[in-house]
């Protein structure tokens, strides 16, 4: 079953001693999602037969069956303030089934029931069948949504019963996996106080859900695993150990492949030599298996089972088994974002659309392994950094999971060795490097960050060298710029990316406005962009001093939006302030953000017109918010370049006066079909346009329709910045 079962979030369940509820709720229908292991089973000599499918399964499990369930269940729970607190009897009921066949007989499991063994016990729940027990499930998350009569019991492991193991006569079957269950109920409410109030907040159980936080808790032992070649013309196979721990309160999946519920570890290797750093290795990812549920991390939490991390429990991975073939899989089938893999159609599936295990095969010495150049190691008076990165679905916090040391190299004259380890850092490498680093905006798909290091060349010259690394960004970059100001010099601009394939190198350009690089477009043969782990170098040498200001990111698999922003520091000019939000106050969104408006690019903020309900209101509304460099300015100008596609239309551009706490309108005129750009330079006190305590300005741009109401029209804003000084 696809993990997206796996987010359900758990009730405060109050299962000792409780008095009576407000409420009392009872199961009465619904549909029972199973993924049944039958390959599993028949691997063990056991058949899955006569399967009778009567209930609609999730669309999004994994060769899902449903079972419907019955109208006469009579599972009952009681509910207080929108909480679950105690389940107090009964049973959920099913139609239909499957039946095992071992050594000829057969064993049903048709028309089962779900039972709690211990009402006072979410962890006792047992399968029914005719009467007697077949199986136990394991991990039940559990969610109560009182506004829409819905009750789960989800991502439960279905173990076979040790009763039903005696049956068969393989007692060693006791507690064998044999499929994943979702229960999704409807309930209603059989009695107990009409009135009890909500607890507010939206999804009920929602405000008691517990923390999945996977922690890097230790990095280690860099090791040679194999190598091609010649040195020092030859490549290598590198891996390291890592030890995860969960440092959040509830369970952790952990199963192995073919179950998509487990993590996997990115591993990667940089170089810093002379202040520059450099990524020169990245591996396929390792899909975890089988926790260990150490005590390495504190006092274990043993949840009783390899397939989930209990809270403050470990799990250890040597070197060897990092840079095993057998669990190292492509990176782009894991959305960093979603922590999630999917299955079918994945390299361990033969690329086949099904979730068979058919891995194996044969491999060189380094393939698939943390591959590194000799002539990338063999640098003198460099650093090396070794780092990895756990990616797991509903992970709390997405950068405690990653961590690095820094190693020497030496070649031994047969292989590379590794000493003088570091302490651990945690976090990604690149928070640890430059004058500035910065998470660029917005992060609603996922974290991409730029650092830059500037160095003072003499002679008014100034080497500008930046880094940019994508963390959680599924839809990864695919190009980079930096504002420059007007008429400045730029020489020896540079691209480096972490493949020998100048094919696929981006391009390069000095534009009156930016230095911009280019990567090859999404579904291009050579297409080349920033994925997540990834890290690419862009540098220049500029004759201006670095100041504070964004960069721009354009991503590279379609979407919405399609540029971000982070600030970093770069050769601008003085005072120039950008916009550091954009909200379409009134309009239809149609593409872009905030970080379309940092260059003149043609890459827009579009906003489609809607109609306006009040008189002389405008048919497009758009406000920018910045903040100023100094709340006291001396002089203060506005500039804006867009256009509109309606006509006639009015753009109009406000700045708010804060002393007044109003829109002052300081620019109104027609607006063009081409970009037309306008500076509105403030007359009178300056500072009335800055918020005196935070230094905020708002802008906002507006158009006008006198005539275009019938047809499809809108604004498009090009570029847009404060001059303030």
């Amino acid at each position: 079953m696809r993990a997206k079962l796996c987010m359900i979030a758990a009730c405060a369940v109050g299962l000792a001693g409780s008095a009576l509820s407000a409420q009392q709720w009872r199961v009465v229908g619904g549909d029972t999602t199973m993924t049944v292991y039958t390959g599993l089973l028949k691997d063990l000599g056991i058949d899955v037969v006569n399967m009778r499918q009567t209930g609609v399964p999730m669309p999004d499990a994994e060769s899902p069956v449903g079972f419907a369930i019955r109208g006469n269940s009579d599972l009952e729970f009681s509910v207080e303030k929108g909480t679950l607190k105690q389940f107090t009897g009964g049973s959920v009921r099913h139609k239909g089934g499957f039946d095992l066949r071992w050594q000829g007989r057969t064993y049903s499991l048709q028309n089962f029931e779900v039972r709690f063994r211990d009402y006072n016990d979410r962890n006792s729940l047992i399968v029914l069948a005719g009467g007697q027990e077949v199986a136990y499930l394991e991990y039940a998350q559990i969610r109560f949504n009182r506004s829409q009569n819905h009750f789960e019991l989800g991502c439960m492991d279905m173990r076979m019963s040790p009763a039903l193991a005696q049956r068969m006569g393989r007692p060693d079957l006791a507690g064998q996996i044999m499929a994943m269950m979702h229960v999704a109920a409807v309930v209603k409410m059989v009695g107990g106080d009409v009135n009890d109030p909500d607890p507010g907040g939206g999804d009920e159980g929602a405000h008691s859900m517990g923390v999945k936080d996977v922690m890097l808790w230790n990095v280690s032992s860099l090791t040679a695993l194999g190598r091609m070649g010649t040195f020092p013309n030859g490549v290598n196979g590198l891996a390291m150990s890592t030890t995860s721990c969960n440092v959040g309160t509830e369970n952790i999946p952990w199963f192995r492949p073919m179950d998509e519920r487990h993590p996997v570890i990115a591993q990667q290797l940089y170089r810093l030599k002379d202040g520059r750093l450099e990524q020169i290795g990245i591996a396929w990812v390792k899909h975890g298996f089988l926790s260990t549920n150490s005590n390495g991390c504190g006092t274990c939490q043993n949840p009783g089972s390899g397939n989930w991390l209990g809270p403050h429990c470990s799990d250890t991975y040597g070197a060897s088994l990092n840079g095993s073939r057998t669990y190292l899989g492509p990176r782009d089938e894991v959305n960093p974002f979603t922590g999630r893999w999917t299955c079918r159609g994945s390299y361990f599936a033969g690329y086949q659309d099904d979730c068979v295990d058919r891995r194996g095969g044969s491999f060189n010495p380094v393939e698939h392994r943390l591959e590194v150049l000799d002539a990338d190691l063999n640098v003198p008076g460099a650093t090396f950094l070794f780092e990895a990165y756990y990616i797991s679905a509903d992970d709390f916090d997405r950068y405690n999971n990653a961590a690095w040391r820094s190693v020497n190299a030496s070649w031994n004259g047969s292989n590379w060795s590794f000493s003088g380890q570091s302490a651990q850092t945690q976090g990604p490498v690149i928070m640890s490097w430059g004058d500035m680093r910065n998470i660029a905006v917005p992060t609603d798909e996922g974290d991409a960050i730029v650092a830059v290091r500037v160095t003072d060349l003499g002679n008014g010259m100034y080497n500008y060298d930046y880094a940019v690394y994508v963390h959680t960004l599924d839809r990864q970059v695919r190009t980079f710029a930096v504002p420059i100001a007007p008429g400045t010099n730029v020489t020896n601009v540079t691209f480096r990316d972490i493949d020998q394939d100048a094919n696929n190198n981006w391009v390069a350009s000095v534009k009156p406005d930016r230095v911009e690089w280019i990567g090859p477009a999404f579904g291009s043969q050579n297409e080349n962009p920033i994925k997540y782990g990834m890290l690419y170098n862009f540098r220049f040498d500029a004759n201006r001093p670095p100041q504070n200001a964004y960069t721009g990111l354009g991503l590279h698999k379609p979407g919405t939006m399609n540029a971000l922003e982070a600030l970093s520091r770069a050769p601008v000019q003085a005072g120039v302030v950008n916009a550091e939000m954009a909200e379409v106050v009134f309009g239809e969104l149609l593409s872009g953000g905030v970080a379309n408006l940092l260059f003149s690019d043609d890459s827009y903020l579009q906003v489609g017109a809607i109609r306006p309900t009040e008189l002389a209101a405008p048919s497009v509304d758009v406000v920018l918010t910045a903040t100023s460099p100094t709340t006291n300015p001396s002089s203060l100008s506005f500039t804006l370049e867009a256009s509109s596609d309606g006509s006639p239309v009015r753009q109009r551009i406000w700045l708010f006066n804060y002393q007044t706490a109003q829109w002052e309108l300081v620019d109104d005129r027609s607006a063009t079909a081409g970009d037309q750009t306008v500076t509105v330079n403030v007359s009178g006190n300056p500072a009335r346009f800055v918020n005196g305590s935070t230094g905020e300005m708002k802008a906002r741009i507006g158009y006008m329709d006198f005539g275009v109401t019938f047809l499809a029209w809108g604004g498009k804003l090009d570029k847009a910045f404060w001059t303030v000084n």
